[in-house]
């Protein structure tokens, strides 16, 4: 991405994934809303091309980014967060924080990070997406979302070393909304019943964002039962990768960039 962009010369940048594919109309739509000059970015709406109802990992995907559509990328709860694929910045904006660190596991993490903390402002457009291709097995799917965790974690530590006091409270909010239902496991375990139900509930709203993100869409994949099912499935999938992610970055083990093996076009 730090070679492609010296070698960029366009007014507006915009970052696709190798694998995605993109209706026609869809770089003239979106950058057509540049011509409002308070837009400074855009994150599109995505979907997948390669679905298959009968795929776990493709389930868990499909449950996992409806809820990071309605929730976690529409810029309701969090601010600048975005996945790296589908975005338009302005040249001038993206030059604000170039070159990214080639170091680092999650450069959109750290993009939207570095942004957040000039205050720029994102916008996230629906129509037309970005189609993309889903990790088609469990065991990819583990090692991508560990690389997503443990890469976040790692930036947390570098924002730590170098006292940016903006980073370390944006990592610090995110590590602990991910760290709630351990802590309360443990307040349960050591003060009593009372905070294992206030734990539970709060199990149980997370579970019910991604079940409502999912039975709730317009273009709904999933039945009810694989909804109601698979959400807690998919909680449960993350929350072990978490606890892995945390394990590796106490222990200091180093992981690699995994790179998905994708479906030939």
């Amino acid at each position: 991405m730090n070679e492609a962009f010296e070698e960029s010369s366009g007014e507006i940048i915009l970052i696709l994934d190798a694998d995605a594919r993109i209706p026609p109309e869809y770089i003239s739509t979106h950058v057509s809303c540049f011509s409002r000059e308070d837009i400074e970015m855009i994150f599109t709406g995505f979907l997948p091309y390669n679905f298959k109802k009968r795929n776990l990992a493709h389930i868990l995907q499909e449950i996992y980014f409806s809820f990071a559509r309605d929730i976690i990328y529409s810029n309701m709860v969090f601010k600048m967060m975005f996945m790296g694929n589908g975005v338009f910045f302005r040249r001038e904006t993206l030059e604000k924080i170039m070159p990214i660190d080639p170091e680092t596991l999650v450069d959109d993490f750290s993009i939207a990070v570095e942004l957040s903390s000039l205050g720029i402002k994102e916008h996230f457009s629906i129509h037309p997406p970005v189609y993309i291709q889903y990790v088609n097995t469990v065991r990819e799917l583990w090692k991508q979302h560990l690389r997503w965790y443990y890469g976040g974690f790692k930036e947390f530590i570098k924002g730590l070393s170098e006292k940016n006091t903006k980073k370390i409270f944006v990592y610090f909010l995110l590590l602990f909304i991910l760290a709630l239902p351990f802590l309360f496991t443990a307040l349960m375990i050591f003060y009593g019943a009372f905070w294992f139900f206030f734990g539970f509930y709060l199990i149980l709203f997370v579970y019910g964002m991604f079940f409502s993100s999912q039975l709730f869409r317009a273009d709904s994949k999933l039945s009810f039962f694989h909804t109601l099912v698979f959400s807690f499935v998919e909680l449960v999938f993350e929350y072990l990768i978490i606890l892995q992610a945390v394990f590796l970055t106490i222990f200091k083990k180093d992981i690699e960039w995994y790179k998905v093996r994708r479906e030939k076009a």
